[in-house]
């Protein structure tokens, strides 16, 4: 299979609708992801309680442009694109080695587009907990 062929079919089994198991498996997961990440988040002062008075349309397409971009754009790129679904059969070292370098890119990607087109993001991105 080509690789453009083969990052088509990424794609479209990204969009595949998600079973129920899996919605319990994501339940869980966000559960145990929340346990972890708010209480250190709040702890070093990363996240913050500060509510904002939107109008409910303005909230409603921020919450859709934040959607789209850049948490569907980085998922897209780092996740689907680079690293192969368990229906490709290769081995646990060959997929770990292509998750590491997703992961890597991701990493590196927040502080060079803190620098270049994403100006706004450099006070967080520049945290070292970030």
């Amino acid at each position: 299979m080509s690789i453009l062929a083969n990052l088509l079919n990424r794609l479209a089994m990204a969009t595949a609708l998600p079973t129920p198991s899996d919605w319990w498996i994501l339940a869980a997961t966000f559960l145990v992801y929340s346990a972890i990440a708010l209480p250190l988040g709040f702890s070093m002062n990363f996240l913050k309680w500060n509510p904002i008075d939107f109008h409910p349309l303005r909230l409603l397409g921020a919450m859709i442009w934040l959607f789209i971009t850049p948490a569907l754009l980085e998922e897209t790129l780092f996740r689907v694109l680079l690293i192969p679904p368990p229906t490709e059969a290769l081995s646990p070292l060959i997929w770990l080695f292509w998750a590491a370098f997703s992961l890597i890119l991701f990493i590196i990607s927040h502080p060079i587009a803190a620098l270049t087109y994403n100006r706004a993001g450099n006070p967080t991105f520049a945290k070292p907990h970030f």
